[in-house]
């Protein structure tokens, strides 16, 4: 019973992706790498987000807030507001996603703490394995 219970446990806390005490507004705190090349966003403690990127010349900042334990709605610095699934969260990885594109199939955005994206698999890569 006891290894049973020690299982679920286990199971929980790898499902949720956070640990006794960690939550996901705690979790999503910093600097993140996100889906397309030098893109990134960092989330603050006051409710602000600072996105960076090269096509956004410098960085703007906007604004978020959690509805629930697993939705985050995002105010955009062009007044646009957003709501995102969160999917998954541990303290180096995020992966979010427009729940209306649940349905059509569509992959979640992943976000990586800097440095711990991994590492795009190129053709020339695998053509060396070969």
């Amino acid at each position: 019973m006891r290894r049973c219970q020690s299982f679920l446990l286990l199971s929980i806390v790898l499902f949720t992706g956070c640990g006794a005490g960690e939550k996901p507004k705690d979790l999503i705190l910093g600097k993140w790498d996100g889906p397309f090349d030098n893109h990134f966003v960092d989330f603050k403690g006051d409710g602000t987000l600072v996105l960076e990127g090269p096509d956004i010349l410098g960085s703007r900042i906007g604004k978020y807030k959690f509805l629930g334990a697993d939705e985050i709605e995002v105010f955009t610095p062009a007044g646009s507001r957003l709501t995102y699934k969160v999917v998954m969260i541990t303290k180096d990885e995020l992966s979010l996603i427009e729940p209306w594109r649940i349905p059509e199939g569509f992959e979640p955005k992943q976000y990586y703490r800097p440095g711990m994206k991994p590492k795009a698999k190129t053709l020339s890569t695998a053509i060396k394995r070969l």
